[in-house]
């Protein structure tokens, strides 16, 4: 402790005290000193809470990943409404274990996620740094919230009413595991992905769950699971930072199938088997009764049972590092990748709007009869994109069903129409017409009908146009939720912007 002596009669006193016990002495308190440190203070906070929300505010909305922290995060807030609600406030403070002796008895689970880092590592490119600062803030908040729901609540009501004995706590531990790997069934029409692909998701996910639960059980340590929870996602998604549109599967051959079915098969075994090592008998039962005292015969019969269950999770490791995937025929086809040309331009001016309709006019002279034609052309959004001639009054409806939104763009000689469809995957469609074709019959409309192209493209943010210096032609702009920017050239050509 430091000590300082007191004023007024100089008796050793500790230093942060304003009163002197031996003679009543009371240090003078200055009102503007404190006025001035109060103010300092206050100017402190305001920047703080102003200058970080904002710069995380940005980060969301221009960068990958932060639309899906916001998901999460309002998903986790709505739990721990829950939870407070049904008086599991407990869960935040209920700790048997400290947090990094918590991580000791998750060491097969930190294991895992360590085995897998060095891949997602290596397949790192240049990207934003506020790319990383999402996946970081997205993976915590599936940790916090998928543990608040998944252990936190669900299992701790399963323990709460059917954890009598160690046969409940292990039933009830399972169950709760089944539901957190139910929640992965989603991933089909949320995250684009195939059948197969989420059924082995669902089954390795339910066993993590397992694993995940044996370690909350053995801790009640929340703050532990959530933690080894998020930094496992963050070791998985690490290697698709770099990536500009995430990769998709095509139809599993025989051979790649049974491929997967045995490296998740050796997956599932591992999580299994370190949950089995966790609630081995002599630990649930102690757990469970302070009195609980083993015999001879079971401590030898215990011993010999867990040693047996660590060697096979050694073998089981072992096995998960063999090349047996190194010749399969046909992965090249199986993973869908996509790349982009690249394409340098100087300085350009951005342009953005939110369509719901625009009218295309066009007025011309007739090269034969010398007489004016006007054309006029109204783009609207009604459910379905439609192109209607304002003076025939004739319409047309694409078929592009899950639309985000459209731009329409005027150039000298053409007009281009973009529209973004999100269905099972990104997609730009992509039309020019030149003005001089336009006609007002029928056959106009159904040319622009039949004319459109795609291109497979990311998650986007943006549509627009943009306009360089050295020439008045308008390029079709889209920019990603990550912040990439993509144009369509004069060729109808699509680059990446660098």
């Amino acid at each position: 402790m430091f000590l300082k002596k007191c004023k007024n009669c100089g008796i050793k006193i500790p230093r942060k005290a304003n009163f002197c016990p031996g003679c009543g002495h009371q240090k003078k308190k200055n009102i503007a000193f404190f006025f001035l440190k109060m103010l300092i203070l206050f100017l402190f906070v305001q920047v703080i809470t102003t200058s970080i929300p904002a710069i995380l505010t940005g980060s969301i909305l221009h960068y990958k990943y932060g639309i899906n922290f916001v998901i999460e995060a309002i998903w986790g807030m709505t739990i721990l409404i829950v939870m407070l609600l049904s008086g599991n406030s407990y869960v935040f403070t209920q700790k048997r274990e400290k947090f990094f002796q918590s991580l000791k008895l998750g060491a097969a689970f930190l294991g895992m996620t360590f085995l897998i880092l060095p891949g997602s590592i290596s397949s790192l490119q240049g990207t934003s740094i506020w790319v990383c600062i999402n996946l970081i803030l997205y993976c915590a908040a599936i940790g916090i919230t998928e543990e608040f729901l998944c252990r936190g609540w669900v299992q701790n009501e399963f323990l709460e009413r059917f954890g009598k004995n160690r046969k409940q706590v292990i039933l009830s531990i399972v169950l709760s595991s089944f539901i957190f790997g139910g929640m992965h069934i989603s991933n089909i029409w949320n995250a684009n992905q195939g059948v197969f692909e989420t059924f082995l998701q669902v089954i390795q996910a339910t066993a993590s769950g397992a694993l995940l639960g044996s370690i909350y059980y053995r801790t009640k340590n929340i703050w532990t699971v959530a933690f080894l929870h998020g930094f496992y996602d963050f070791a998985i998604m690490l290697g698709d930072v770099s990536v500009i549109k995430s990769c998709t599967t095509g139809e599993p051959t025989p051979s790649i199938a049974m491929y997967h079915i045995f490296t998740s098969l050796l997956v599932i075994a591992f999580y299994v088997i370190s949950s089995m090592i966790l609630l081995r008998k002599s630990t649930m039962n102690k757990m469970l009764d302070a009195n609980y005292e083993q015999n001879v015969e079971e401590y030898l019969a215990e011993s010999k049972f867990t040693k047996n269950l660590k060697m096979a999770l050694i073998i089981v490791v072992i096995i998960f590092f063999l090349p047996f995937g190194s010749n399969l025929e046909g992965y090249e086809d199986y993973y869908i990748c996509y790349s982009y040309d690249e394409l340098e331009i100087g300085d350009f001016d951005e342009h953005y709007f939110n369509r719901l309709t625009y009218t295309i006019t066009y007025d011309t002279t007739d090269i034969i009869t010398d007489l004016p034609l006007h054309y006029e052309f109204e783009v609207f959004y009604d459910d379905k994109i439609g192109i209607q001639n304002k003076i025939t009054k004739e319409v047309i409806y694409l078929n592009y069903e899950n639309i985000y939104g459209f731009e329409v763009i005027d150039n000298e000689d053409t007009f281009i129409i973009l529209i973004y469809d999100y269905d099972d995957d990104s997609i730009i469609y992509y039309m020019k017409m030149y003005k001089e074709l336009l006609s007002n019959d029928w056959q106009t409309l159904q040319a622009m009908k039949t004319s459109f192209q795609s291109y497979s493209m990311p998650n986007l943010g943006k549509l627009g146009y943009l306009t360089v210096e050295e020439t008045n032609y308008k390029y079709p702009l889209m920019i990603s939720s990550m912040g990439d920017y993509f144009i369509i050239d004069e060729e109808d050509d699509l680059y990446l912007l660098r």
